[in-house]
């Protein structure tokens, strides 16, 4: 149920030019879609270990949209997100 509500949040279509179109999501809206899928995490250390395995470069965090974020935090209510959105922002600070 929450993927549904989530889906459309952060993902936008693009167009080709040649009478093709494809939707594409934002980088809110892959890492997200990532961290949705890791059940298993259940606390900031495990959280902050998955980003290190993702390689993320937390200097982009200032880029991101924490409105967004929080958004498709509230349309998948998983615990995930939730600690993602936390250690994502805190490094942002």
């Amino acid at each position: 149920m929450g993927q549904k509500r989530a889906f459309n949040i952060g993902v936008r279509l693009e167009e080709t030019g040649d009478s093709r179109a494809f939707l594409i999501a934002s980088p809110e809206k892959a890492l997200s879609d990532l961290a949705a899928g890791q059940a298993q995490i259940s606390n900031k250390r495990e959280m902050e270990e998955f980003l290190k395995l993702l390689r993320l470069d937390f200097s982009v965090c200032s880029e991101l949209d924490f409105t967004l974020m929080d958004k498709i935090k509230e349309g998948y209510r998983r615990q995930s997100l939730k600690l993602l959105f936390n250690c994502l922002k805190e490094s942002h600070v």
